[in-house]
């Protein structure tokens, strides 16, 4: 089996790709970034890019096999100040359409973005090419190994049982159940797990 290897996001990493497996995470929340997926890619890759929001590189790690981008994992090491306008301008510069969805997903999920006393996992990511290959339990383990002495939270569909018995191999541990975000009317029903830390670990 050929290795994976993970790594901090590098500028000089295929960024559009990473854009794609991010937009491909939930499908809740970035559809409403735009009517379309090309242009949705287009603004998570400008953000990143930018390196002044949630998705600036230091906060992205990936996984690559063969030197291809295998997967990716998103956490909240840094949390910037959401800066509006400059998200604005991404829009008029890729000539993209800013709809009261977008609006939504700004106030009531972007923005709200803020530290917390844990890690955050935010997304977590294996390209469909990469399934079934250990790249989802492999970054996280290797989130676990850079942040030892961190508590780690995420959130997970309550119907994803094939992510929550992983992340329940990994030590995580369903804490309660939330609504999680949308901008329909029907809101998905999700877990948030914690991976605990303790000092005599």
């Amino acid at each position: 089996m050929t290795m994976i290897e993970c790594t901090p996001l590098k500028i000089s990493d295929d960024i559009r790709k990473v854009a794609q497996l991010i937009v491909e995470t939930d499908p809740f929340i970035y559809p409403a970034l735009a009517g379309n997926e090309t242009s949705r890619i287009s603004v998570i890759e400008e953000m990143i890019k930018k390196g002044r929001f949630v998705f600036c590189k230091e906060n992205i790690f990936v996984a690559k096999r063969d030197d291809s981008i295998a997967g990716l994992i998103v956490c909240f090491i840094n949390t910037p100040s959401w800066h509006d306008e400059e998200f604005k301008e991404i829009y008029k510069n890729n000539d993209i359409e800013y709809t009261p969805s977008v609006s939504t997903v700004v106030e009531e999920y972007f923005s709200k973005t803020t530290a917390t006393d844990y890690l955050y996992i935010s997304n977590i990511c294996t390209a469909k090419e990469h399934q079934k290959k250990g790249v989802a339990s492999t970054l996280v383990n290797y989130i676990i190994s850079l942040f030892p002495q961190k508590s780690i939270g995420l959130h997970v569909l309550c119907d994803n049982q094939n992510a929550i018995r992983l992340y329940e191999k990994l030590g995580f541990k369903i804490q309660h159940k939330e609504t999680g975000f949308s901008i329909e009317k029907d809101k998905p029903e999700c877990y948030f797990m914690l991976k605990e830390y303790y000092e005599n670990d």
